[in-house]
C-alpha cells in the first residue's frame, strides 16, 4: 500500500506532556495508552444497544469499538491513510459512553441541566455548566479524568487522537422538539425554565471548559472512523436483532431490498435473494453483515477517492505534509464550513441510509424489548442519582475524591499528586469535608457547589459498568429490577 499525501504525519502531532521514545510513534502511543486503559476495558461491560448480559453473543461497546476500528481501516487502507491513527482514534471514541447506551447519557443530559427534575435541586445552576454528551465527556476523560501519571491529568493523547474522539459524531445537539411546537415527555414547552425556550447553551458546561475551536488536530482519519461508527452501528444492530428475533427476517429482507432496490445491480439483487431465502437466521444474519458493508465500504470509498482528487486539485497540493498554507485553507473549509458530509458515501447511499436508519429506529430501537430495558435504565440512573444528591458521601472514594478535585482542583491537585499522602486513608476526612460543604451550602449554589456536585455525579455514574451501577442500586436500595 503506498502511503496517500493526505495521510496525517505522527511527527506533527502535539501532546500536552511530551516523553522522548523511539520505538512507538505518536500515534502508536495513543492507541497503546487507550487500549491499557482502565476506561477502555470498562467498555466491556456497557450497553450497545441490547443491555450487557442479556445475551452472551450481542454487542457491547467494547466490541462496538472493535468492529468500528476494523471497518475504518478497511476504508482507511485502500485510501492509503495512517493506520495507526485509525485504531487510536477507533479505539477511543466511545471512552465517554454510559452506562445502559444512549438512554443513560440522555438521562444525565437531562438532569444536569435540570429538565429532570430532582426535587429542585438541579434547577437554577450556573448556565455555564450544564449539559452531558458522549463524545465531549470522551474529551473529558482524555483530558482530565484518566489517571495513569501523577505529572499530569487524562491520557495525555496527541491532538490528532483527541480531535477524532470528539469528533466522531456531532458536537452539538439536535433541536428540542419544543422548537418544532411539539410534545415532548418532558414537556419543555410549558416550562418557563426551560433552556432551549431561554436560548441557553445545553452543553456549555463543555464549552466553558474545553474551547472547541483551540482543538487542532484534523484528519482524513478521523473522518473514516466517523463514517465507520455509522455503517456499523447500522450493521450489528441489524444483526442483533434479527438474531434475538427482535425484527422478522423476511420482514426485515423485504424491507431492505426496496430500500436499496433502484441503486442496487442485478448481480446484488440476485446475491441479497439468496440470502433472504437462508432460514438459519445466524447464518443469513452474518451473510448479510458482510454484503451490507462490503457494498457501502467500497461504494464510501470509491466517493472519497474522488474527493480528495478534487481536494488535491484545487488547492495544488503535492504534498500534504508540507504545505501548511494550504493545507490550513483546506481544513478551514472541510471543518468549519461543515462540509464533513462530503467525506462520506454517495449522495444516493446517503438517502437510503437516512430509510435505513428510519426503520432500525422504528422497529429495533423502538420495540417493545429495547424500550423496556430503556426503561429499566432511565430509573436506574434516576434513583442513584437521587441517592447521590441526597447523600454524596455514598459515593465510592473514587467519587469522593473526584468531588474534592473538582470543587477545588488548584489546592486539592497538590494533595492529590504527592506521594505522602495515602488516599485510601484520607477519603474520611474528604467525606468529613463534604458533609460540611453541604451543611453550609445547602440551600444556595456558593462556589459551584451544587453544579460542581452534579457534574462529579455525571462523571461518576457516567463511567459505570451495567453491572456496576446495577449492584450500586442493590446496596442502596436493597433489591434489583429485572
Amino acid at each position: 500500500m503506498q502511503e496517500s499525501i493526505f495521510a496525517a504525519n505522527p511527527k506533527l502531532a502535539k501532546r500536552d506532556f511530551r516523553l522522548e521514545e523511539t520505538q512507538r510513534s505518536n500515534f502508536q502511543r495513543d492507541r497503546d495508552r487507550i487500549l491499557y486503559s482502565r476506561e477502555f476495558r470498562r467498555l466491556a461491560g456497557k450497553t450497545q444497544v441490547i443491555v450487557s448480559g442479556f445475551n452472551d453473543d450481542i454487542r457491547s461497546r467494547l466490541t462496538h469499538s472493535l468492529e468500528v476500528m476494523q471497518i475504518a481501516k478497511s476504508i482507511g487502507y485502500r485510501l492509503g491513510l495512517n493506520m495507526d491513527l485509525i485504531e487510536a482514534i477507533s479505539l477511543g471514541h466511545d471512552l465517554g459512553h454510559t452506562p445502559f447506551g444512549h438512554v443513560g447519557e440522555r438521562v444525565l443530559h437531562n438532569i444536569s441541566c435540570g429538565c429532570e427534575n430532582l426535587h429542585d435541586y438541579n434547577l437554577n445552576l450556573n448556565k455555564n455548566e450544564i449539559g452531558f454528551k458522549h463524545n465531549w465527556q470522551g474529551l473529558r476523560i482524555c483530558k482530565y479524568l484518566a489517571q495513569i501519571d501523577k505529572e499530569y491529568d487524562g491520557l495525555d493523547l496527541t491532538d490528532y487522537t483527541v480531535w477524532g474522539i470528539l469528533n466522531h459524531t456531532s458536537t452539538r445537539l439536535k433541536k428540542c422538539e419544543s422548537k418544532l411546537g411539539k410534545d415532548c415527555r418532558l414537556n419543555h414547552h410549558q416550562n418557563p425554565r426551560c433552556l432551549y425556550q431561554r436560548n441557553i447553551d445545553s452543553l456549555s458546561f463543555y464549552n466553558t471548559h474545553y474551547d472547541e475551536t483551540s482543538l487542532n488536530g484534523f484528519s482524513f482519519e478521523g473522518m473514516v472512523v466517523r463514517i465507520a461508527d455509522e455503517l456499523a452501528q447500522r450493521q450489528h444492530d441489524i444483526e442483533d436483532c434479527l438474531n434475538l428475533r427482535i425484527v422478522d427476517n423476511k420482514r426485515f429482507f423485504e424491507h431492505f431490498k426496496g430500500i436499496y432496490y433502484n441503486i442496487l445491480t442485478q448481480s446484488k439483487i440476485r446475491k441479497l435473494e439468496t440470502i433472504s431465502q437462508d432460514q438459519n437466521v445466524k447464518t443469513s444474519s452474518h451473510q448479510f453483515s458482510t454484503y451490507f458493508l462490503n457494498m457501502v465500504i467500497d461504494e464510501c470509498v470509491s466517493n472519497i477517492e474522488k474527493k480528495l482528487k478534487s481536494y488535491k486539485e484545487k488547492y495544488h497540493l503535492s504534498n500534504y505534509k508540507q504545505s501548511p498554507m494550504k493545507i490550513q485553507e483546506m481544513v478551514y473549509e472541510i471543518t468549519f464550513k461543515k462540509v464533513q458530509s462530503d467525506i462520506n458515501l454517495p449522495y444516493k447511499y446517503l438517502k437510503c441510509d437516512e430509510q435505513l436508519r428510519e426503520f432500525v429506529k422504528n422497529s429495533i430501537l423502538h420495540s417493545a424489548n429495547v424500550q423496556e430495558m430503556d426503561g429499566k435504565a432511565k430509573y436506574i440512573i434516576k434513583k442513584l442519582f437521587k441517592a447521590y444528591l441526597s447523600e454524596p458521601t455514598q459515593m465510592s472514594n473514587y467519587g469522593v475524591i473526584l468531588f474534592n478535585r473538582n470543587l477545588a482542583k488548584e489546592h486539592f491537585d497538590i494533595l492529590y499528586r504527592s506521594p505522602k499522602v495515602d488516599l485510601s486513608q484520607s477519603c474520611g476526612w474528604l467525606r468529613i469535608e463534604m458533609q460540611k460543604i453541604l451543611r453550609v451550602y445547602e440551600k444556595s449554589d456558593i462556589h459551584g457547589y451544587r453544579s460542581t456536585l452534579i457534574r462529579t455525579i455525571c462523571d461518576y455514574i457516567g463511567g459505570m459498568t451495567d453491572k456496576y451501577a446495577l449492584d450500586q442500586y442493590q446496596k442502596l436500595y436493597g433489591w434489583f429490577v429485572r
